[in-house]
């Protein structure tokens, strides 16, 4: 069984991967494997390179690269997953062959989402006011999949079908001061609960 987390971006998903590898040898005596092979670091243990792998086309090097997972359950996380569009999402569905799949999305309300955005873009070098930010976003907000994330939930159900679809208000989690990955553990990888 596969349980893939593909983020929204700004919900928590780095503070989860790092649990994640934090709990690497753990994970593995509980038959749950989270493939450090994918990460980009020890420190940032997204699976950028599975991300990345699909939409090169490097379907035989993924192929050997499943083959060799030994374990029951199999958990993935990366936000960048949630930039997958259909045709990235039927080769990795290949890859999976007939495995059981749940995917995991957080979505976050926009009053917090919009301004944790903006901030990460003043980070990575723009110089828009948050005012011109939100202007420019409301303006055609059913375009944005950070906004409207339907249109993210719509192509993981073209493929993988909407009942394989779980999605949490990391929000609401957050407000009733629960960790996130003690929820995550409780509602999609019961093995790893005791760990935490």
């Amino acid at each position: 069984h596969y349980t893939i987390h593909i983020g929204a971006h700004k919900t928590g998903t780095t503070y989860l991967q790092r649990t994640f590898h934090t709990l690497l040898p753990a994970l593995e005596i509980e038959g749950i494997a989270f493939p450090a092979g994918w990460s980009q670091s020890d420190d940032q243990p997204s699976h950028q390179k599975l991300y990345a792998a699909p939409t090169a086309g490097a379907t035989d090097a993924l192929r050997a690269e499943f083959g060799a997972i030994t374990a029951d359950e199999v958990l993935i996380s990366s936000e960048d997953f949630s930039y997958l569009q259909e045709p990235h999402l039927a080769r990795l569905r290949t890859l999976l062959g007939d495995a059981p799949v749940t995917i995991v999305f957080y979505c976050r309300r926009w009053s917090e989402m919009l301004p944790s955005v903006w901030q990460e873009r003043i980070k990575h070098g723009f110089s828009e006011t948050f005012p011109q930010f939100a202007a420019a976003v409301m303006k055609d907000p059913s375009r944005l999949d950070f906004v409207n994330f339907g249109r993210i939930l719509d192509r993981y159900a073209t493929v993988f079908g909407k009942d394989n679809i779980r999605v949490v208000s990391y929000s609401a989690v957050t407000d009733a001061g629960i960790d996130l990955a003690v929820h995550f553990a409780e509602t999609f990888a019961l093995k790893m609960r005791p760990l935490l």
